[in-house]
């Protein structure tokens, strides 16, 4: 039997007014290995965008279920990116497994994360 996530692209890309909204489309976020480079395409992908001139990226994480600790990495990397830069990457619709490995390294504190989209758009910028 097909797997309908193997037809999909790994992330949808989406503007709304000035934030960009990254989802990933993807239950694990895995590291580059043969068949998997879910974690690359985002390192790559947060890379672009910030060099294009994105300045507030939404990362929604609603259908990640599991991801590598070098998928936290990726993360801090695209938010030191944006910080240097003035601008901002928050996170949205985290599942309690990510969102786990997210407290337990405390990297809590170093992203403004939201309960789902309209939440995120609807909040005011970070001070």
């Amino acid at each position: 039997m097909m797997n309908p996530e193997s037809d999909r692209a790994p992330l949808r890309i989406e503007q709304v007014d000035d934030t960009t909204i990254v989802h990933l489309q993807t239950r694990e976020v895995l590291w580059s290995f043969p068949g998997y480079e879910d974690a690359e395409t985002l390192k790559e992908e947060l890379k672009s965008l910030a060099d294009q001139g994105h300045r507030d990226i939404l990362l929604d994480l609603e259908m990640v279920e599991y991801a590598v600790s070098m998928f936290l990495g990726v993360l801090m990397l695209a938010e030191r990116r944006l910080h240097e830069t003035g601008g901002r990457l928050r996170l949205c619709s985290i599942q309690p497994d990510v969102d786990k490995a997210i407290r337990v390294c405390g990297l809590h504190r170093y992203f403004e994360i939201f309960p789902d989209i309209p939440t995120a758009l609807a909040a005011p910028p970070r001070k």
